[in-house]
Formats: C-alpha cells, sequence, structure tokens
C-alpha cells in the first residue's frame, strides 16, 4: 500500500496536477470570466458598430450632392458601388414626399429589406423595429433640395432572425457573428445598455441561459490538454499495476477508471457540457443512450481502443499457465469466443447504423454530399477497425495458450455460437447483415490461424500490415457500398412515385375543380370576414368541407390570409406573407391551373401552393388568399416548408448521372437528360410488378408501374467500381494514418522508459528503407 501510495505522489503527479490545473482554470475562465464580461464586452461593441453607422448615416443625409445624383440618376456603376450595402454596412431609402399620393421611392441600395412607410418622416431620432427577417435601427431625415422635401430612411441591420432557421439562415448578430452565443437582444432592463448617436437607449442585451453559454476557445483548449495530461497519469499508473500485480489487474483498472470517468460525463453532462458542439447533436447521429451522438461515438470508440491496446502491447510479454483442468480451459475458450461473435455482430450494427440512419453522407463518389462528419465517420470505423484486430490479436493468442492451435474446431465454434445468436435475435432486420458476417469472421480466424500472415504475432512486419489494412479496408467498403445502394434504391423509387404523381393530371385537375370558385367573385364581398378572428375560422372550415370535401382523402389543405399590408389575419400557423409569397414565386413551378404551382420540399416531397390577390370592385386590393395542399401520401408533421432547405444529394433534375421518363398509354410524355429513351414502349416490356431492377450495360434501370398505362424509368448510371475504388482509398489511407500514430505513441512511451530506443529507431537500414517507401507509395496512391 506504501508503494502505491508513493506511485501516486511519484514523479508522475505533475501530470494530474497540471491537468486538474488546467479544469479550474477553464472552469473559471468560463464561469468568471467570459460569462460575466461577455454581455459587457458585446454591448459596448455593438452600440459603438451603430453608433458609426448612423453617423454615416447623418453624413449621407447632408451630402446634397449626392442625394441629387440618386434622384437624377446621375450615376455610373463605379459610384453605385461605393453606397451598396454591402460596402457601407447599412441600406437607405430615398423617398419623393407627396402629400396626395403615397411617397414614391426613387433609390434604395439592398433588397434586405424595406422601411415601414407609416414610420416615414415620424423623427430625427433612431429606434429599433423588427422587421420578417431581423431587427433593425431605424432613421429618418427630412432633406429639402430644390424646394421638393425627400424623405431618406435608413435600416442598421442588427440581428438576423428569421422565422425558418436553417444552415443558410442562421439566426446571428450581423458585424459580430458568435456574438449571440453569449447575448441576445432585450427589452427589459438588464445592466447592459446599447444607445444612440442620438443618446436614446435602443435595447438592452442579456446574457444567454448557461444551456446556451459557449465556451471559449481557449478554455476548450486547456480542458482538451487536461484532458490528455489526465490519461496519460492513469496510463503510466496502469502500467505500474502491471508491472507489480500483472496484466489482468492493470486491464480491470484501466477499464474501471475510464468506464467510471465516461459515466460521470453521461451523467453529468454539465461537467463538459458536450452538447454545445455540432458534432454531438443527436439529429445528427443517435442509436441508443450510450452512443447518443456521432461525438459520442468517437469518443467510446477511442477509448475502447485505448484500453485494448494497453492489453494489446502486454499480453505477448505476460505469461500465463493453463489451468489444471481441461474443462476450464474450455469454458474460457467459450467465453472469448463468444465475445469474439458479439462484438464482432456490434460492430456490424454500428457500421450499418452509421451509414443507414446518420444524416451522413458516404456516397464518396458525390464530392457535394460529403461534409466534416462524413470523414469522422471514416476515422471512428479505423478506430473501431483497428480496435477489432488488436482484440482479435488479445482472444486469439489466449484461445492459443489455453487449448493450443485447433484452428477447424475454433472455426466450428465460432460458427455454432453464431448461428445460436443469429437464432435468438429478436431484430430481423439485421438478421441478413449478421450472417454475411458470421461468413466473413469464420474466413477471417482461418486466416488470422495462418503462419504465413498470421495476425497471432504481436509484430508484423510491413508486407503482413498492409494485407491486413487490405482485407478490412475492402470489407468496409463493401458494407458502407452495399448500404449505400440500399438507400439509393429506396430514394429512387419514392422519386419515381413522385414524377408518377406530378406528371399525373388528374392531380391537378382535382384542385383546379377545387378552387374553381376560390375566384375573385367570391373572395371579394367576403373578404372582411376574415378580419374576425370567428369568422375568418368559421370561412376557412366552410371553404375546406366544402371545396375539398371530395379530395380530403388525396390531399391535405391549409388556408392563409393576408391583409393589404401583408399582415397575416388569424392564420393558425405563425407563417409570414413573405415566406409563402417567396415559396409561390421563386420556388414555385407553373402547373396548367392559373394561380397554382407546384414547390419540391425535398427531392421525394412535392405541395401545391395557390395565391389570390383579392381586390374590391375599384380594383384595389384588399388582401391576399393562399392555399397549400399537399398529397396526403407525403403528408408531414410540419406543412409549413423550409425556405431553400432541399437535399440535393440525389435530385435527378441536378444529377448528371440520372435520366428519367414518364410514359403515358406506352407514349412518352417527359423526360430528363441525355438517355435514349424509345418513344414509344411496347407491351411486354411494361412491369408486371410495380418497381423492376434492369441491367443495361453500365447503367441500372428503375421501372416503376404506376397504374396500367402509366410507367416511370429512372435510369442511373452504376459507378461502383470508381465508388468502391475511392472508397478503398479513403478508409486505407485513413488506416495507414492512425496506424502512424499508433507507432509514434508507443515510440514515445517506450523513449520515455528507454531513451536508446529514439536513437535506435532513426538508425534506418535498408530494409526499413524499403518498407517506408512501400507504405508512402500505398499512402500516395
Amino acid at each position: 500500500m506504501k508503494d502505491l501510495f508513493k506511485k501516486l505522489t511519484g514523479k508522475n503527479i505533475y501530470l494530474l496536477v497540471i491537468g486538474l490545473g488546467l479544469f479550474l482554470i477553464a472552469f473559471v475562465i468560463n464561469r468568471y470570466i467570459v460569462g460575466t464580461t461577455s454581455a459587457l464586452y458585446y454591448s459596448k461593441l455593438i452600440e459603438e458598430d451603430i453608433q458609426g453607422k448612423e453617423k454615416d448615416f447623418l453624413d449621407l443625409s447632408k451630402d446634397t450632392a449626392t442625394l441629387r445624383a440618386l434622384i437624377e440618376k446621375n450615376y455610373d456603376a463605379s459610384f453605385l458601388k461605393k453606397y451598396i450595402e454591402k460596402e457601407i454596412g447599412f441600406g437607405f431609402f430615398l423617398y419623393e414626399k407627396d402629400e396626395v399620393n403615397q411617397p414614391r421611392l426613387l433609390f434604395w441600395n439592398t433588397q434586405n429589406a424595406l422601411p415601414p412607410l407609416n414610420f416615414l418622416g415620424e423623427s430625427d431620432a433612431s429606434r429599433v423595429i423588427k422587421l420578417n427577417n431581423g431587427w433593425y435601427a431605424y432613421l429618418s431625415q427630412t432633406v429639402v433640395l430644390d424646394g421638393k422635401q425627400y424623405a431618406l430612411e435608413g435600416l442598421i441591420p442588427i440581428l438576423w432572425k428569421f422565422f425558418v432557421e436553417n444552415e443558410k439562415l442562421k439566426k446571428e448578430f450581423v458585424s459580430f457573428k458568435d456574438a449571440h452565443k453569449r447575448v441576445d437582444i432585450s427589452f427589459h432592463e438588464t445592466p447592459y445598455t446599447v444607445t444612440s448617436y442620438f443618446g436614446n437607449i435602443l435595447f438592452y442585451l442579456q446574457k444567454t441561459t448557461l444551456h446556451e453559454q459557449r465556451s471559449n476557445f481557449w478554455s476548450i483548449i486547456m480542458v482538451i490538454l487536461g484532458i490528455l495530461l489526465l490519461f496519460l497519469y492513469i496510463h503510466n499508473f496502469a502500467h505500474y499495476i502491471y508491472e507489480q500485480r500483472g496484466l489482468w489487474v492493470a486491464g480491470a483498472f484501466l477499464t474501471t477508471v475510464v468506464v467510471a470517468m465516461r459515466l460521470v460525463t453521461y451523467y453529468k453532462p454539465r461537467l463538459l457540457d458536450l452538447r454545445q458542439f455540432s458534432l454531438f447533436d443527436p439529429a445528427i447521429y443517435s442509436s441508443s443512450f450510450v452512443l447518443s451522438s456521432l461525438g459520442d461515438l468517437l469518443i467510446n470508440a477511442t477509448l475502447f481502443c485505448w484500453i485494448v491496446m494497453f492489453i494489446n502491447r502486454r499480453i505477448h510479454e505476460f505469461t500465463f499457465s493453463r489451468f489444471n483442468t481441461s474443462w476450464k480451459n474450455w469454458a474460457v475458450v467459450l467465453i472469448a469466443l463468444v465475445l469474439q461473435v458479439a462484438f464482432t455482430f456490434v460492430f456490424a450494427d454500428v457500421l450499418q447504423s452509421l451509414v443507414a440512419d446518420a444524416q451522413i453522407s458516404f456516397n464518396v463518389t458525390n464530392l457535394d454530399s460529403l461534409t466534416i462528419y462524413s470523414f469522422i465517420g471514416i476515422l471512428i470505423l479505423a478506430i473501431l477497425v483497428l480496435s477489432y484486430f488488436f482484440i482479435s490479436q488479445i482472444w486469439g493468442i489466449l484461445i492459443e495458450r489455453l487449448i493450443g492451435r485447433n484452428p477447424y474446431i475454433v472455426l466450428f465454434l465460432t460458427v455454432t455460437i453464431g448461428l445460436i445468436i443469429l437464432t435468438l435475435t429478436e431484430n430481423t432486420a439485421v438478421i441478413e447483415l449478421n450472417l454475411y458476417v458470421l461468413v466473413w469472421l469464420t474466413v477471417y480466424l482461418w486466416l488470422m490461424q495462418q503462419n504465413f500472415l498470421s495476425g497471432l504475432r504481436f509484430n508484423l512486419n510491413v508486407s503482413e500490415i498492409l494485407f491486413w489494412l487490405f482485407v478490412f479496408s475492402f470489407s468496409i467498403a463493401a458494407v458502407i457500398i452495399f448500404e449505400n445502394r440500399k438507400i439509393e434504391f429506396e430514394q429512387r423509387k419514392r422519386f419515381a412515385e413522385k414524377l408518377s404523381i406530378q406528371a399525373d393530371p388528374t392531380s391537378e385537375r382535382l384542385l383546379s375543380i377545387a378552387l374553381t370558385y376560390l375566384d375573385n367573385d367570391f373572395l371579394s364581398p367576403n373578404f372582411e370576414r376574415f378580419h374576425v378572428r370567428q369568422t375568418n375560422a368559421m370561412l376557412k372550415d366552410s371553404i375546406v368541407q366544402k371545396n375539398f370535401s371530395a379530395y380530403i382523402d388525396k390531399f391535405d389543405t391549409k388556408i392563409y390570409t393576408f391583409d393589404r399590408a401583408t399582415a397575416p389575419l388569424h392564420n393558425n400557423d405563425p407563417v409570414s406573407f413573405d415566406t409563402l409569397n417567396t415559396i409561390f414565386r421563386i420556388q414555385g413551378k407553373e402547373t396548367n391551373v392559373t394561380d397554382l404551382r407546384y414547390f419540391e420540399k425535398s427531392f421525394d416531397k412535392f405541395s401545391y401552393i395557390f395565391k389570390k390577390e383579392v381586390k374590391d370592385s375599384s380594383g384595389l386590393n384588399i388582401g391576399y388568399f393562399f392555399v397549400l395542399s399537399e398529397p396526403k401520401k407525403y403528408k408531414s408533421d410540419a406543412l409549413i416548408p423550409e425556405l431553400f432547405k432541399q437535399t440535393q444529394q440525389l435530385i435527378p433534375e441536378y444529377s448528371p448521372g440520372y435520366s428519367y421518363a414518364i410514359y403515358n398509354n406506352l407514349e412518352l410524355i417527359e423526360h430528363y437528360n441525355e438517355y435514349p429513351f424509345s418513344t414509344q414502349l411496347l407491351p411486354e416490356q411494361v412491369p408486371r410488378t410495380e418497381f423492376v431492377r434492369k441491367q443495361e450495360g453500365s447503367y441500372e434501370q428503375l421501372w416503376y408501374r404506376h397504374t396500367g398505362d402509366k410507367v416511370v424509368v429512372i435510369v442511373k448510371k452504376d459507378n461502383s467500381f470508381i465508388e468502391a475504388i475511392t472508397l478503398f482509398s479513403y478508409l486505407f489511407s485513413t488506416f495507414l494514418f492512425l496506424l502512424a500514430v499508433y507507432r509514434l505513441a508507443a515510440l514515445l512511451i517506450r523513449s520515455r522508459m528507454q531513451p536508446q530506443v529514439l536513437r535506435q529507431y532513426w538508425q534506418f537500414s535498408i530494409r526499413s528503407q524499403i518498407h517506408s517507401t512501400i507504405i508512402l507509395v500505398s499512402l500516395l496512391s
């Protein structure tokens, strides 16, 4: 016990002290420095930014030469470039005042927003207003030129905030992209004021909640360094236990400590607050409580690899004898084989889940679909594979020392155990994959037993290492391609169904009949009823029930109404006029029905949108009437579309690798891309089943029979070979990189204990140079 205490407080204690010190410093920075000063810091920055732009706006209002040039349109491109919003940081609008008619807009330098007309000329001060895309500081100045009055209106963007947020439309302060992680706008009094150039308070800043607070960059670095030092201390202490008590005690200690530390992070998530990073977002990947995000999977894989490597590097030096009784030896062997088969199935399930269920693309032939998470996923797979190889060596050497080399008995027991596990498996979805995995495991164990490439040796030469890397790279690439093809085929089937419905004139005809009486003659005298909440709901329900009663089983319909100023009139969903109007004008595609368009919500989903501008008897606009109709087949929880968020990972209209044709009554009515589709089908070419796959040269065809006389054909160029080679190269290079890191780490640890090792390492022999050249060429390839 004294020796143990001495080791705990020995020469490695500085690693623990420094690691804990870094944790403490990071905590103090986040909680007591950054957390308390960030609001004050950003209030001063935002205030200075707004006041500087307000001063520039006032200078512009006094620049009569520039204003006269804008009014008379006497300018060129270089003149305009100096005054666009991107250059000066704010938008301005020049109106000609007219006491009789509405002010006439003469010039504007931005298309992001318009000032509210009811504010024109109200004051020469500054105030904050809320528009559809965020918060602005609003200014207004009256200018007199040549006896005429003009209004110069200014909009200084402060905070972008959209009704629908996605990767392109994010909430953020305009001039300080990271400020929203720590502060937000508030109109309740706080100590952090933001005043205008005129001296009035525009708004206050409030600190975000602790859950929303983002850690400081330097505190994150300190936490990472602290964790590494803590792990190094634990590793050294585990090695000391190995020298004193043996491998199994050391392995049990390391496993217990690592598992305990990991459980603390699960049940005390605020300790590290990992959810602040997108890598730990369950929306990207989540399969269970343990693997609740891609980041958790990466951490767990790395920690597991550490434990396995620790045991693997020492088991060949550790001597242990067989049990005296034979049945005990065979019992341990059976347990080891059960663990190996179970771990193989678990690894295959994780691989399948990562490809099939995660919002991560492994389609390496489509570079646009790959993200940072794709490469992190490949890194995780490589870590798991190296862990699997190391633990296979451990199980193999354990079995060999207990029962000797009996490869056929081991293979027989492995197959038997695997079949028993598959028989007891309740989830039928994984049985097919695990059956193939069991065959692969049998071949893999047979290869491990062969003397000429034995994976049971712990010091493999370069050729043997490259062979095993090839085996694992090929195996994982095959599984990923298999899963990718399944996903792509299901997506193609759904897209074929969508094309068939889109090309079905009866869908538009049904809506045309339903919308026939929703014209201006009906809407104009009844539009006032939409201004009252009770009559609004009754009228909308009446329209849906009467006009769409015959089509309720085909469409899910919602009605939205807005007044002449585009303000919503008691709509159930908080969708803005700009959202619907933008969808209709920009995303909407023409149909044969007037005022009816359809738009794609994703590659396999679409909806119809109907817009009617309602006018009174004199022709003046009195409001707007929208109808959204979504085919029940594609009904989702949220009918409101998300602007511009269309997945183009598989959209034949945007992909040169896809072509499609639509046939009606055996005649070609529509096609896309340059594939030579026949203009007419023969009756025997019509599929007998709903979906049929055909191979024509280097192209794969999917035939979909919607009805007896309607057929959709989607053709995809078969690039499986290119995909396999590319994916194999990614995996192989990742394995080589991890192997190099593993070798370097092992060298540094050994050199710390034996300094002469580092000197010997750089004394290259001819054989070492040849091996290094082989690895380098393999990596470059």
